[in-house]
């Protein structure tokens, strides 16, 4: 599988920025079993986010789209198709599944080409610590955070391409974790606007509590008040369902995509340290995808 990176952040000047052949990646998908997992760490998962930045708690509603739900509309019906792409800004490895990953497979049904723009590579998630923990308990040397937030990326590959994304569109940038600024997200939306004309664009909610979430979500929502973009949706994160309810538009994973979806998340899951694979989806956020396992939804708003 050949990855496209792209390191520098888009500018009007430079729309459509080189990508890099970045590396060569085995798909290897067989997950440990754990049988052999020691006993003090058989579960190093528990109920919380591990991203550092993680805000849950918090609300900030000012200025989302879905203040006024009674405006919002839908563009295509479900018998509906257009060569208009659909393009997802992610703001971490794993949110293209868990907040997005109904979206992404519903949007192949509708739009062509559906592109995934990576914002960061998930640096500042707390599985690194538990990553490197979990290794020390198999007497392994530790890895890197570098090699960390590579085995993030290599574990978003493998989950978009399970939910049939092409190599072709996936797009990955290195915006600083935690510190994500709509400034930053705005140059890039320009960016992918250029690319594909009159495209879809969709990002986390303005209002969501995670902040990398909301800079997506306040770019996008700024350039579409200044009429710079012409379509647009808002993906509303599973703390922030019940806030919106009437705002919300839910998709569920289709029972012909159930088993893309269901391998999507298992990407997530996958411990081969051999292979650079190191459960980073599972150590980073646990409650979040029992969740999707058991629900399996997208909400969104326009």
């Amino acid at each position: 599988m050949k990855w496209t990176l792209i390191n520098s952040v888009a500018s009007q000047n430079n729309p459509v920025p080189s990508a890099t052949d970045y590396s060569d990646v085995s798909s290897d998908n067989s997950a440990d079993n754990s049988s052999d997992t020691p006993s003090d760490i058989s579960d190093t998962t528990d109920n919380t986010d591990r991203d550092a930045t993680d805000t849950a708690g918090q609300s900030s509603s000012s200025g989302s789209p879905s203040d006024n739900p009674s405006t919002t509309s839908e563009p295509l019906t479900d018998s509906s198709f257009s060569d208009q792409a659909a393009i997802f800004y992610v703001p971490h490895p794993d949110d293209e599944v868990l907040n997005m990953g109904a979206a992404v497979l519903e949007a192949q049904n509708h739009y062509q080409p559906v592109v995934l723009v990576l914002l960061t590579k998930g640096a500042a998630s707390g599985a690194f610590k538990e990553v490197n923990n979990r290794l020390a308990a198999y007497a392994l040397p530790p890895i890197t955070l570098a090699e960390f937030t590579e085995a993030r990326v290599r574990d978003f590959y493998e989950s978009a391409r399970y939910l049939g994304i092409q190599t072709d569109n996936i797009y990955v940038y290195d915006l600083p974790d935690g510190q994500v600024t709509p400034a930053s997200v705005r140059e890039i939306i320009l960016t992918f606007e250029a690319k594909y004309p009159q495209a879809l664009h969709q990002a986390m909610s303005p209002g969501d509590t995670h902040p990398d979430h909301a800079a997506g979500g306040t770019a996008l929502h700024e350039l579409q008040n200044e009429n710079l973009i012409s379509s647009c949706r808002y993906i509303i994160s599973r703390p922030l369902w019940d806030l919106y309810p009437a705002a919300n538009i839910t998709r569920s994973v289709s029972q012909e995509n159930m088993i893309q979806y269901q391998n999507a998340l298992n990407a997530y899951y996958v411990w081969n340290p051999d292979a650079g694979r190191y459960s980073t989806g599972i150590l980073s956020t646990s409650y979040n995808f029992g969740l999707a396992q058991k629900i399996l939804e997208a909400h969104w708003t326009w």
